[in-house]
């Protein structure tokens, strides 16, 4: 008969134990990590299901509107050009002022918007840009715009 001699390697295994230590060490710490630095952990939802579905409705609604109005300044660029008669490079100042316009309000309006109710807050800036739509659709020359 013959005889089978089996060797085991137990720096092979010893090394494995380690990796999967250091592995679990790593996630561990990373979950610790994360759960010090958010700052949502422990949140309780306060608000009643209709006033959240009725948060998300309106920023949808605002999210439409934004997207529709960004478009609407492109679109109608050689009507403006006649209309008004400003060049391409004018028109396109009014567009990138008007996105400098609302990224430097977006900071403000969010600590506003940790200030007072996301309705009335949300209702504010409708006005203020329904407003601000009315004052350029009738506006009888460029710099009014």
């Amino acid at each position: 008969m013959a005889e089978v001699v089996v060797e085991r390697d137990d720096s092979v295994a010893n090394v494995s134990l380690e990796s999967e230590e250091v592995e679990e060490n790593k996630q561990g710490a990373k979950q610790q990590h994360q759960s010090e630095s958010d700052p949502d952990e422990g949140y309780v939802e306060t608000r009643s299901q209709r006033q959240a579905w009725l948060e998300y409705v309106l920023m949808a609604l605002c999210n439409i509107a934004w997207t529709i109005d960004a478009s609407l300044l492109p679109t109608f660029f050689h009507e403006y050009q006649g209309l008004f008669k400003v060049s391409q490079t004018e028109l396109s100042m009014l567009a990138t002022v008007k996105g400098v316009v609302a990224a430097m309000f977006a900071f403000p309006a969010g600590f506003v918007g940790e200030l007072l109710p996301r309705p009335q807050v949300i209702g504010l800036g409708m006005l203020f840009w329904a407003g601000g739509l009315m004052i350029c659709g009738m506006a009888g020359s460029f710099q009014v715009m």
